[in-house]
């Protein structure tokens, strides 16, 4: 098991908004292993945050900028290219923002090409034309010690994620999705600069676009040692979002509670499981207890559901009888068996610019957990994780997936790794069917 935990460090260490060291402190982080990073927005307070390292702050509206957009492939748009299921939705519906904002960074032009706020998470879509540096060193400097700002006020806590990829043109594109605890405007100027020093500055525009329902609940759950109080479930353009309290007993060491590895699954009337998008919250201690204030972002839908269900479980971690599984690519169908959980099967492996792609499919009912357990190994142990974009489930599958790695094996000693897994240990009395109301 150590071996496990080893790599969930250097996951923290690459990324370390995804650090759970510091829960309390008015910052809660989710778990951060790779099978749960789909959930996570990266959430900070005055400390954890990444930030750019911009060297010029002028800011402007670039005249090529429409030409720079339509060299983006599909139909000219970051959102479109590579966002996820639902920010690609929202951009669909007409509620993306043209921007147009540059900035230097590290002696590359970025680009801030759109903005997307539907009263959820507020999206960025940026590019980056024809880097000449590493782009994974670009990004740690693009990526570090940022602080975001509304109508040039500083936020209380607020949480962030990032993700993007090179494109086949050269053009390294990204999207940002940042979610502010506190009310913000309908109509604002979002800031973004370095936390120390004036050396820069960049203000975009953001409108609310869209509309969605809410639909409280008001009901609780509760185990022994858990309490979860449901408040509400929301349905935007670009998400399925339910908030809700969680009470636990306070641990000194964060390690100690075992809830920290709590999940959750919303599966609607149809029996359809919704796609895990970002999650996390903010904590505090009361009284010996630890309260914290949670939203978990999935999917968005097109029509209400009759009703949703939400299935909380815990993640079987920790477990020194779990192993690992690796097969050497030769060109054909790879089965990696994933233990009591079902199996990882590999279909393809392609390289193209730098970048080696993963094409699989997941046999077994916990399909987006078994997707993230992936990862490339060589014959010397070394072990290559994907960085910048998280797995992605195939447009009109259930249970196919792509994951591309920046850094990997040449093909003829690439080994693909996947972890055993028992069930997911689902906790039935802290599940709710909500009703939703037409």
């Amino acid at each position: 098991m150590e071996k496990w935990e080893d790599k969930i460090k250097q996951e923290v260490n690459e990324q370390p908004p995804s650090i759970v060291t510091e829960r309390i402190n008015a910052t809660l982080q989710k778990l951060p292993t790779k099978r749960r990073n789909y959930k996570k927005l990266y959430f900070s307070a005055a400390a954890a945050v990444l930030a750019f390292g911009l060297t010029l702050g002028a800011s402007f509206f670039s005249p090529t900028f429409a030409d720079t957009v339509k060299s983006i492939p599909v139909i000219g748009s970051v959102f479109d290219t590579i966002g996820n299921i639902g920010v690609k939705k929202g951009s669909e519906e007409g509620l993306s923002i043209l921007l147009g904002e540059q900035v230097i960074i590290n002696e590359q032009t970025v680009t801030f090409t759109e903005s997307l706020y539907d009263g959820s998470e507020i999206h960025l879509g940026y590019i980056i034309e024809s880097p000449t540096r590493d782009i994974l060193d670009l990004n740690k400097g693009f990526l570090s010690d940022i602080e975001f700002t509304v109508n040039n006020r500083s936020m209380g806590s607020y949480g962030w994620g990032s993700s993007g990829q090179i494109l086949d043109n050269g053009t390294y594109a990204g999207t940002i999705s940042i979610k502010f605890n506190d009310e913000v405007p309908d109509s604002f100027l979002l800031g973004i600069k370095p936390r120390t020093g004036r050396a820069w500055k960049v203000e975009l525009p953001i409108e609310l676009q869209g509309s969605h329902e809410t639909f409280l609940v008001n009901e609780t759950r509760g185990m022994e040692d858990i309490t979860i109080h449901y408040d509400s479930i929301t349905f935007y353009p670009t998400a399925t979002e339910i908030a809700m309290r969680q009470v636990t007993d306070e641990v000194k060491n964060p390690e100690d509670d075992k809830y920290m590895f709590i999940d959750f699954k919303l599966v609607d009337d149809q029996g359809h499981v919704l796609q895990p998008l970002s999650g996390g919250g903010e904590g505090t201690t009361k009284g010996g207890k630890l309260v914290q204030t949670l939203q978990y972002n999935f999917e968005p839908l097109d029509t209400f559901p009759e009703t949703i269900t939400v299935r909380p479980y815990l993640i079987n971690i920790g477990d020194d009888s779990l192993s690992f599984v690796r097969g050497k690519w030769e060109g054909e169908e790879l089965v990696l068996s994933q233990g009591e959980i079902g199996n990882l099967i590999v279909t393809d492996v392609r390289e193209e610019d730098g970048l080696v792609t993963v094409f699989y499919e997941v046999d077994g009912d916990e399909f987006y957990d078994q997707s993230m357990a992936i990862w490339l190994e060589d014959s010397a142990d070394n072990e290559y994780y994907f960085d910048r974009q998280l797995p992605k489930k195939i447009e009109g599958t259930k249970n196919k997936f792509e994951v591309s790695f920046s850094s990997a094996p040449a093909l003829d000693d690439l080994y693909i790794t996947t972890l055993e897994m028992k069930p997911l240990n689902y906790l039935e009395d802290l599940e709710i069917t909500i009703s939703i109301g037409q």
